[in-house]
């Protein structure tokens, strides 16, 4: 649940998830909660090795994906759309490394209804604002 602030972790067999990570044959992928939420492989954004978390601002229109089910790759950011009505809340997360057993990603959460953009606006003055990151 990416709107909680306990970090976004919930009990899917207690709690409504939003995403939820799977492993099958080692293998790990995202799954959204059908009923409310879409996903999409928004594709690699790397430089020398590095995640640039940066490199997806907006939320598209469209373009997720109808299983609502993806491999997930290191390197790669994935954008979710958070509810189906009118306003919807958008996220991004960014796979930044996968080990036995874990997934480690970084995210970000757009608290503004119905607002696509998923980047901190940049002071001209000052150096850009820098995501927290956050290992699950």
């Amino acid at each position: 649940d990416q709107s909680d602030l306990n970090e976004g972790r919930v009990d899917p067999a207690t709690q409504t998830y939003d995403i939820q990570i799977l492993f099958e044959n080692g293998i790990p992928y995202v799954q959204a909660n059908p009923a409310r939420v879409l996903v999409q492989d928004f594709g690699v954004f790397t430089s020398g090795g590095e995640l640039i978390f940066e490199g997806v601002s907006w939320a598209p229109y469209d373009g997720y994906s109808a299983t609502g089910r993806l491999e997930l790759v290191p390197g790669h950011i994935y954008v979710v759309q958070l509810g189906t009505g009118a306003n919807p809340h958008y996220a991004k997360f960014g796979v930044t490394g996968t080990n036995a057993g874990s997934v480690d990603i970084i995210w970000a959460y757009q608290t503004i209804p119905g607002l696509p953009e998923l980047k901190a606006p940049e002071d001209p003055e000052t150096d850009p604002v820098k995501p927290q990151i956050v290992s699950f």
